[in-house]
């Protein structure tokens, strides 16, 4: 059944492309076909999860081991995430029903098909790839209302993660730079070696900083309280349930399997508190309710990070 996973995030990205298609000769198959993806993918998670299969082991992609082949990274943590993705789009397609829906559905299958592909991944580049999907899809996402302050808010969003997606490609390079390789399982083995240094302390910071933008990570979330404000409120509770803290899973994976400095969890408990201190205030200041919640969910996110960076994998368990 393992050896089926990858549907979970071919059928949803073939989906995303075939739907604007199916639904011009039949509005009923493009409306079904997207809960059938999305029930199917969350049936395979369960099955697999069932049967006892959390690993943690890979799965080659195109008959081609890693660290020469695509692999998918499989433990419980992934499957937990990768179900909750498939989960909540479920949950959240009746809500793309509308005058604009082919677009709506088509972006919400290509965010659950990148989530999912980056909560499996077993290497950086298709991390930083399945990344990307994922920021595609919600600019399209957070501009579905149409509003100019939409606009406005999204192409506030849009630079800060240009910005973020330099960051995170400069940090993986200097990983490759430094080890001749990207797999995640081979890294683990050479970063205490090859890492454990100042270059490897400034690959993990840039990537911190790129993805903590997705993360609400201090002080790259300004764009936060704008989205959240200006995007339908049923897509900021879908934004705040499943990106920040899909950039969560990729900086815990990074602590957990590559970067073990202790300088590392010091600059997350400082960025940790800042975002709570600041989060906190402003949510106290605001005095329109969707932004009180979005620096609320900064302020939360913050704490998440401080627990992140109690020794002995303690803050990690409870993050999780």
């Amino acid at each position: 059944m393992s050896d089926y996973l990858v549907l979970t995030i071919a059928l949803p990205l073939l989906g995303a492309f075939l739907l604007p298609i199916l639904m011009r000769s039949s509005m009923a198959i493009g409306l079904w076909s997207g809960p059938a993806i999305l029930i199917y993918g969350c049936w395979n998670i369960a099955e697999i999860w069932l049967h006892g299969s959390t690993g943690p082991f890979s799965i080659a992609i195109g008959g081609f081991a890693p660290p020469l082949g695509i692999n998918l990274y499989v433990d419980s943590i992934a499957l937990l995430f990768a179900f909750a993705v498939q989960l909540l789009g479920l949950i959240f397609w009746p809500f793309t029903i509308d005058q604009d829906s082919p677009r709506r559905q088509a972006l919400m299958l290509l965010l659950v098909a990148a989530s999912t592909g980056l909560a499996l991944s077993g290497d950086l580049f298709n991390l930083y790839v399945f990344y990307e999907l994922a920021a595609v899809a919600t600019f399209g996402l957070a501009t579905a209302s149409g509003s100019s302050a939409a606009y406005v808010a999204t192409i506030r969003y849009l630079i800060l993660s240009g910005i973020g997606s330099v960051l995170t490609l400069f940090g993986i390079a200097l990983i490759y730079s430094k080890t001749g390789t990207l797999n995640l399982a081979h890294l683990a083995q050479l970063a205490p070696e090859q890492l454990n240094d100042k270059m490897g302390l400034a690959a993990f910071l840039s990537i911190l900083i790129g993805v903590g933008v997705k993360a609400e990570l201090f002080p790259v979330n300004t764009w936060v309280p704008e989205i959240y404000a200006t995007a339908s409120t049923r897509l900021s509770a879908f934004l705040a349930g499943l990106l920040s803290k899909l950039a969560l899973l990729i900086i815990l994976r990074l602590l957990l399997l590559v970067f073990h400095q202790p300088e590392a969890a010091q600059v997350i408990l400082i960025l940790g508190i800042l975002g709570v201190v600041s989060g906190e205030l402003a949510a106290w200041r605001a005095k329109e309710m969707r932004r009180m919640l979005a620096f609320s969910s900064i302020g939360q996110l913050g704490v998440m990070f401080i627990a992140m960076a109690v020794p002995d994998g303690k803050g990690i368990v409870a993050v999780l």
